[in-house]
């Protein structure tokens, strides 16, 4: 009988301290641009983009990602924990230079063990200077 009484309180124990830590699931963003509806590194030669900078922030503005991606991966992918975030893309050339707009996506949220798919468009023409 003291035997199962230790048993319970240790599963108890085990139990109750197991519910006090936290369970950190992550989900993930990745998004998928175009220039001018193509996605093919001819359009990437052509807007003489050699990178797309990727600006991530979280539901409080915090800039939580600042990173760039091959122009012709033509995707990039973020692990991030689950909430609301928002991010804004610009188009670089090979000195780090902006050869577009910067096109901020709408909040977007990332839920637990989801891939969230975020499409960016460029237009297939520099702005004017």
């Amino acid at each position: 009988m003291v035997a199962q009484r230790l048993v319970s309180i240790a599963l108890a124990a085990f139990v109750a301290s197991s519910c006090i830590l936290p369970i950190h699931l992550q989900g993930s963003v990745t998004f998928a641009w175009s220039i001018g509806n193509a996605s093919d590194r001819t359009a990437c030669t052509d807007r003489n983009a050699s990178t797309v900078r990727v600006v991530l922030r979280d539901d409080i503005n915090d800039i939580i990602a600042d990173d760039e991606a091959p122009c012709a991966a033509f995707r990039s992918r973020y692990l991030l924990d689950r909430g609301w975030y928002d991010a804004s893309l610009t188009l670089l050339d090979t000195g780090r230079r902006p050869v577009s707009e910067t096109q901020r996506t709408n909040a977007f949220y990332v839920s637990s063990r989801v891939d969230t798919f975020v499409e960016v468009a460029f237009a297939a023409t520099a702005p004017p200077l």
